[in-house]
């Protein structure tokens, strides 16, 4: 029944997306998280740990919004990173290198309280030599004030948690992972990743829910709009657990299509997209 409908679901996709382009579905994971992160020029071992989160989260049911650090217009970038994040139900900030970006990626995902998990490594630095660009022999003293010896003695401060003045309030807040351990390891970046997002889990399912509730069909009369919130609310319970029962999915599937009937209104298309992805993780799973 449930892997019929997971065929039955992608065809209404095609159907939704031939006439109705934008509705942008697909059956990957449809928790949209934003990860906040500066580049390997500020931060030797970012790749690999940008890499292991991305990984977690998708195997999660997460879908993962990069936005690389480079050069270009600031409104274009302000605005593409806001729209992002507006869309998002949770925000991961790893600290490290503490880059202009980072800092103000996440200070918008705190104006927009969301759900956000910070991270830094064991061994985090403020890297402020990169703050001053591009620094040679020649050129060190106009930038800098200092000569060029001077320049690469200096020492990046770190980033501790326990005290972290660079965060104040924030600082208890802030997960330390090890770049360097091994999967099996507490400190490895998946073990962090899952104990965190256990722990807001509830915040999130509320931040989908909130979303959602905003994509709420405006024709959708009174009668009909507390059941639509009550299935949303199932809808982002289910996402959130770790195993899916087939025939809860059918159900909620169900309900959704039953709403659609009665009303006589369409759906969002982002919740047959939703249900769409927690079929596509029980076909993953049954082999």
């Amino acid at each position: 029944m449930g892997f019929r409908n997971y065929l039955a679901l992608n065809g209404m996709i095609e159907r939704f997306q031939s006439s109705e382009p934008s509705a942008k579905l697909s059956t990957e994971g449809e928790l949209p998280c934003v990860l906040v992160y500066s580049s390997y020029d500020h931060v030797r071992h970012i790749k690999p740990i940008v890499d292991n989160v991305q990984e977690y989260l998708e195997q999660n049911g997460f879908r993962v919004i990069l936005l690389k650090e480079e050069a270009r217009n600031l409104s274009v970038y302000s605005e593409e990173f806001l729209r992002a994040a507006k869309d998002c139900v949770l925000g991961i900030v790893i600290l490290d290198g503490f880059r202009p970006n980072v800092l103000f990626e996440f200070g918008v995902l705190i104006g927009l309280e969301k759900p956000v998990v910070l991270l830094k490594d064991k061994n985090a630095e403020i890297n402020i030599k990169t703050l001053y660009g591009r620094v040679d022999h020649e050129n060190c003293r106009n930038i800098t004030g200092l000569t060029y010896l001077k320049f690469e003695m200096l020492k990046n401060p770190s980033i501790i948690s326990n005290s972290c003045a660079q965060f104040s309030d924030l600082s208890m807040n802030i997960s330390e992972y090890d770049h360097e351990a091994a999967k099996r390891d507490e400190k490895h970046i998946f073990n962090q990743l899952k104990s965190n997002i256990s722990r807001i889990r509830a915040e999130i399912e509320t931040e989908g829910e909130k979303i959602m509730g905003k994509k709420r069909p405006a024709s959708l009369s009174d009668s009909y709009v507390e059941r639509y919130q009550r299935n949303v609310q199932r809808l982002y319970n289910l996402l959130m657990d770790p195993i899916i029962e087939e025939h809860d999915v059918d159900a909620i599937l169900t309900d959704f299509k039953d709403l659609e009937t009665e009303s006589n209104i369409r759906m969002p298309s982002e919740i047959y997209s939703l249900i769409a992805s927690l079929f596509k993780s029980i076909a993953e799973r049954a082999g």
